[in-house]
This record gives structure tokens, C-alpha cells and sequence, in this order.
């Protein structure tokens, strides 16, 4: 996974998505599994329909390594220029057919741009073609999960970082700022913040930053008035 240089922007903006975008329907039946998933199209349309309002895209490219297995890079950009890069993800067809590439080209598009994105789509597969190379629900959503972790790290890593920020603007301790975050979230301890938490964290702590920074500001305004009436 790759980074641009900053991602201050970009991740705000993946927050504000989270808070707008809306679960697609599972609406594709799979009667290997005996399961629902969400299609491809489902993917990119809701992601599509709110993507452009916080200034993100995405691209996706079809590559294939040396062992002759399908994969999908998965790019997200922001207006800013920023972009996070995800690793490929490689799928080998259960058949050397076009119609078993195809299928694997689309189970990794719609897995990657999921991951990418963090939707949780109950991945299936899209056909009985891809169906031994992709394994049973279990494996697949641990692949989710490792997929995920990067993501989570940098959401983490940006989260500590705003605690850091807001700590030494408002000159408190991290205990006090955490009980804030607890109370935040309706959780007793920091502890039970879950991954999904710390999505839902980051953008607080980015609204807490600025007002603090705001408040920061115009007390040092004030008090330089004093000052300059006090002379």
C-alpha cells in the first residue's frame, strides 16, 4: 500500500463518505453459497453517488502476475492531489477460460474497491468459475479483514495523531481526552472501541481540533488587546 507524501485531506474526506454513503443491497443471489452478495454495480453506484461530494474518485486497473493469476489495483484520489494506493489483489481462475478470468476480474474489482472503500458486503462469490480459487465465507472474510488493516492503522495512526494535535492546544492530559472519546461514543472504556469506532472517532476529533484551534485563536486575540490597552 502506498501513500501520497500528505493524506490529511484525503482521509478527512473518506470520514465525511463513511458518514453520507449508504450500504448497498445484496441483492445478488448465489446459489453456491446459498447467500445473498452485492454485485459489482451495486459497489460502484453507491459509492459513485457520493463520492464526487467530498472530492474522491477511483481507479482500477487489470494486471496479472507470473503464476497467471487476475488482479486489480485499486487507486482512490482526492481533489487535493492525495491519493492511497492499495496492494493488488490477485485471483486464480478456476479455468484457463475467458468466461474464468472474467469471473475472477469481477470478484476482485468488487472485493478490492470494498476493501478499499470499507464496505462490508458479505463477499461471496460471483460464480461456481471462481468458486475454488476463492474458498468458502470464512476464508473470505478473514481476506476482507487483512485487507482492511492498513487501512484501520492509518485511521488509528490519524486518530492518534489529532489526540496529540488537541492535547497540546486545549493543555490536557490523554486520560481526560479519552474519557471525552468515551463518552463520545456511548463506550465505558477505550477498550471497546471497535475498528468501526475509530472511523466514526476521526472526524470528531478533526471538528474538536478546529474548534480548539478557533477557540486558541481568539484567546490570543483577546488577550493581546489586554496587552495593548494595558500599555
Amino acid at each position: 500500500m502506498r501513500f501520497s507524501e500528505s493524506t490529511k485531506n484525503i482521509f478527512k474526506a473518506l470520514s465525511e463518505f463513511k458518514k453520507e454513503f449508504k450500504q448497498p443491497l445484496k441483492d445478488a443471489d448465489n446459489p453456491f453459497f446459498k447467500s445473498k452478495y452485492v454485485p459489482l454495480e451495486n459497489v460502484v453506484q453507491s459509492i459513485d453517488n457520493v463520492a464526487h461530494n467530498h472530492g474522491l474518485a477511483y481507479v482500477q486497473s487489470t494486471i496479472t502476475n507470473e503464476q497467471g493469476q487476475a488482479g486489480v489495483t485499486t487507486i482512490i484520489t482526492h481533489s487535493s492531489g492525495e491519493f492511497i494506493e492499495f496492494d493488488p489483489l490477485y485471483l486464480k481462475a478456476d479455468k484457463p477460460t475467458a468466461q474464468g478470468m472474467g469471473s475472477a476480474i469481477t470478484y476482485a474489482r468488487r472485493y478490492s474497491l470494498s476493501s478499499a472503500f470499507g464496505i462490508a458486503s458479505d463477499v461471496d462469490d460471483d460464480g461456481n468459475e471462481a468458486s475454488q480459487s476463492i474458498g468458502h465465507n470464512k476464508k473470505e472474510k478473514e481476506r476482507f479483514n487483512k485487507a482492511q488493516k492498513p487501512i484501520l492503522e492509518e485511521t488509528i495512526k490519524r486518530a492518534d495523531q489529532l489526540r496529540t494535535s488537541i492535547q497540546n492546544i486545549k493543555k490536557v492530559s490523554r486520560q481526560q481526552l479519552d474519557e471525552w472519546i468515551v463518552e463520545y461514543l456511548k463506550v465505558k472504556s477505550t477498550e471497546e472501541i471497535t475498528p468501526d469506532m475509530w472511523n466514526q472517532v476521526v472526524p470528531w476529533l478533526i471538528k474538536l481540533e478546529a474548534k480548539a484551534k478557533s477557540d486558541a485563536k481568539k484567546q490570543k486575540e483577546e488577550q493581546e488587546v489586554i496587552n495593548w490597552g494595558g500599555n
